[in-house]
């Protein structure tokens, strides 16, 4: 092996990784060392399979751990050091595709990045993928106006460039609205969602004026229980302090929502408040056609503004 040191004969390797090798057995006192683009890496605190003891090495202060990485790093990229960069894209999932699951829509935009050869950065390991998230999975069956991705560079790119080259990807039912390039300490997608904006339309028109007209009476209560399904059960809980703002008009229903990573109401739960305000029987299906037409987190003031604009 080029780079490594040795005081008696090797017995076996196998590999580990990409990166390196492991020695099966060695004898005592073998003290390999490996080459990389960082320098040499000492093996000392390997397990030696023959005594079964770790030679334990003297551990730095964690400042200049820190400080030696960010060196290293540097050195390995040309002086330049890594690009750190995220592009937030606002795409469209049309009605057309209402009934294609998150998965399939997440598998549908990595192969739109890869056909568009748009420098994304990938996760390290044996299965490399595309390092994207999404600020929330839209429910089968649902549509959205102005969902949200999150997508790690690897090299910086205009923000024009990558709307061309990511919609000539892309079939139209995926088509992509804007993007905003930020800087990788920008917080999480998921962590800044506060709230969903939904336009339900309600087909039937006899149900849609019941319903509408049961919404003052409904949010005049103090309490508005609702069944919420969980992983293990179904669990009853007032979404009242859920419900931002819920108005009608002709047949549709426009309601904010809670939307966080620990409490939601979703709009399912709100047309069956509705049901159970107006009278409607439970067995009765009110068909429905959920859009949510925005994504919403707070900015200082505690406003509810459009996610992409935190």
């Amino acid at each position: 092996m080029d780079g490594m040191k040795r005081s008696g004969s090797i017995f076996g390797w196998r590999p580990l990784n990409h990166a390196g090798w492991i020695l099966l057995s060695m004898p005592i006192g073998y003290v390999p060392e490996m080459k990389s683009c960082h320098g040499i890496i000492s093996t000392a605190g390997l397990r030696n399979s023959s005594s079964g003891t770790k030679r334990k090495k003297a551990k730095e202060p964690k400042k200049q751990r820190i400080a030696a990485a960010v060196a290293t790093d540097a050195d390995c990229n040309g002086g330049k050091g890594y690009v750190h960069m995220r592009m937030l894209a606002v795409f469209e999932k049309s009605e057309r595709i209402r009934h294609i699951g998150h998965l399939d829509i997440q598998r549908s935009v990595q192969r739109g990045l890869r056909r568009s050869n748009l420098p994304v950065a990938y996760s390290n390991g044996y299965n490399p993928h595309i390092l994207i998230t999404f600020a929330s999975a839209l429910s089968t069956g649902a549509c959205g106006l102005r969902e949200i991705m999150d997508v790690t560079m690897a090299e910086e790119v205009s923000e024009i460039e990558f709307l061309e080259r990511m919609n000539k990807a892309m079939p139209p039912e995926l088509h992509l609205i804007e993007a905003h390039a930020v800087d990788d300490r920008h917080p999480s997608l998921m962590g800044s969602l506060r709230a969903a904006s939904y336009d339900l339309l309600i087909r039937d028109e006899n149900q849609a004026g019941i319903i509408i007209g049961a919404i003052p009476s409904m949010m005049d209560r103090e309490r508005i229980p609702a069944m919420r399904k969980t992983k293990t059960a179904i669990k009853e809980t007032d979404i009242k302090p859920l419900i931002y703002q819920l108005a009608g008009k002709e047949n549709h229903l426009f309601a904010t929502l809670a939307l966080t990573e620990k409490e939601a109401c979703k709009p399912g739960m709100l047309i069956d408040a509705l049901k159970k305000e107006a009278g409607i029987p439970e067995e009765a299906e009110v068909r429905t056609l959920i859009t949510r037409t925005g994504l919403l987190g707070e900015d200082a003031s505690g406003t509810l503004i459009p996610l992409e604009q935190l």
